[in-house]
């Protein structure tokens, strides 16, 4: 997967770290979506393991990691489970990334005095 560096959901991961992706689905990112982490290219979608060229073709540059605004909060969406049975650590970074620093970076809360 490859990371936008400067958004904080990815901070501390680097500049790719791989996944593991077991779904179906493809996502695509509307206007207004921040998008923090991106399946790789077409070439070097896979680290092993089978994938079909029609899927590879289909998951190439899709949403893996994105946050988006409602309201006074954020959704933060993955694609897969970012940490599933602890096989690869950048997922899991990504995944504290959003617990730990989503309520201050990325939701707008007022603060009453």
């Amino acid at each position: 997967m490859d990371l936008d560096e400067e958004h904080w959901l990815s901070f501390g991961a680097g500049a790719d770290v791989p996944i593991m992706y077991r779904t179906s689905y493809a996502y695509m990112a509307n206007n207004g979506v921040e998008v923090s982490g991106r399946l790789a290219r077409y070439e070097n979608i896979r680290l092993s393991g089978l994938l079909w060229p029609e899927a590879r073709e289909r998951w190439s540059e899709t949403i893996y990691a994105s946050r988006e605004s409602v309201g006074k909060g954020q959704i933060i969406l993955f694609a897969t489970q970012p940490d599933f049975r602890g096989y690869f650590h950048g997922g899991e970074r990504l995944f504290l990334n959003a617990v730990l620093l989503g309520p201050g970076f990325g939701a707008r809360q007022t603060v009453e005095f």
